[in-house]
């Protein structure tokens, strides 16, 4: 696998990222979702999508505050991310590019879209917020469980995940949010399961701070004001670009009818349901992320 390298944006900032492959034609950008690293990537996407574009190359990175990037100061904040990943490419030299982002990383590239739309050539996403949404209270529900979990850890918040917090965090936090159980009253079977979730789900979090979930998590979960919501709306539709949103029918914490919402907004969008998927399992289950490499590789060679 490639070398992970470091690189410093025009705030001093540094990033930590790596590029797959030496394709000719126009580098594509991956955008990672949640507080996962780079690697939320590899087990699937990855290897799908290098043999479907054979011909181009992939850059992934992880943003301020997770894995080897620069520390977090203060609270998540998306726009400055997405004046981040501007800043990024500048650094990188990278005049546009295409763009597929994942949960979060769907809406740092629709703000990447709003604020630099020459350096977007195409964005497609899977599992998109609509921040102009953030109140629906499925969404708030989710994610209020998915922080009680993390309020019984912490004593871990201010250290990073590596081999001495992981268990605890996975057995405390992403156990009761997959199984729906306490980690306790697994069956046989949903231990070994869990016991291979466990170990792919390790190297999408190393290196990022604990408190940091938290922070993204309160983000979600804090109140949108109806200016917001308009301002937000605003930015959505000034979007004129090649954009394909892909969602999961069983998508338990985006909903799909507030994505749908988003996909009105924005202009020459297209929209894809897949009646089986989630919104996680298809990181690590390869026929559920071949399926959204597919239509992402065909919406790429219509262009």
């Amino acid at each position: 696998m490639e070398a992970e390298k470091t690189i410093s944006i025009e705030d001093g900032k540094k990033i930590a990222y790596r590029v797959v492959g030496v394709g000719s034609k126009p580098i594509i950008v991956f955008l990672s979702g949640s507080v996962f690293n780079y690697k939320q990537f590899d087990p699937v996407f990855l290897q799908e999508i290098k043999k479907l574009l054979p011909d181009y190359s992939f850059l992934f990175y992880n943003y301020i505050g997770i894995g080897n990037s620069s520390p977090l100061a203060g609270d998540f904040d998306f726009i400055k991310i997405a004046k981040q990943h501007i800043a990024l490419l500048d650094a990188l030299g990278i005049e546009s590019a295409h763009h597929f982002g994942y949960s979060k990383g769907a809406v740092i590239g629709l703000l990447a879209a709003v604020f630099g739309p020459k350096r977007i050539k195409s964005l497609a996403t899977y599992g998109t917020p609509n921040l102009a949404e953030g109140n629906n209270e499925i969404t708030k529900s989710q994610y209020s469980k998915r922080i009680q979990h993390l309020r019984s850890i912490t004593g871990i918040w201010e250290k990073q995940v590596d081999d001495n917090t992981y268990k605890l965090l996975y057995d405390t936090f992403y156990v009761p949010v997959i199984f729906n159980q306490d980690v306790n009253h697994l069956s046989f079977k949903n231990k070994i399961k869990s016991r291979n979730i466990r170990k792919a789900l390790k190297p999408m979090l190393m290196g990022t701070l604990i408190h940091n979930i938290v922070k993204l998590f309160e983000y979600y979960q804090r109140e949108i004001t109806e200016e917001e919501k308009q301002n937000y709306m605003e930015k959505m539709k000034q979007i004129d670009l090649p954009v394909l949103l892909m969602h999961g029918v069983l998508d338990s914490l985006i909903p799909l009818d507030t994505a749908k919402a988003l996909g009105k907004m924005i202009q020459n969008s297209k929209f894809i349901e897949f009646e089986e998927l989630g919104h996680t399992s298809p990181l690590l289950d390869g026929g559920e992320g071949k399926k959204i490499m597919q239509n992402y590789a065909k919406f790429i060679h219509e262009l």
